[in-house]
């Protein structure tokens, strides 16, 4: 859970993204459902990252 508090202040996720994927590792196929939306989110932060906007070590 700490590292969730951590990962949702980091990247500054709302409560309602959290629960989500939450909701979504607890039935079995919630990550067929939530996968596309973490795709979005991880491609967002590469571009972040290739652009150089990205302050986070």
């Amino acid at each position: 859970m700490l590292a969730l508090g951590q990962t949702m202040i980091q990247h500054k996720y709302s409560l309602g993204w959290v629960a989500k994927v939450l909701i979504a590792a607890i039935f079995p196929f919630g990550p067929f459902f939530i996968e596309p939306a973490l795709r979005r989110e991880q491609v967002k932060l590469e571009n972040k990252a290739a652009t150089g906007l990205c302050t986070e070590q």
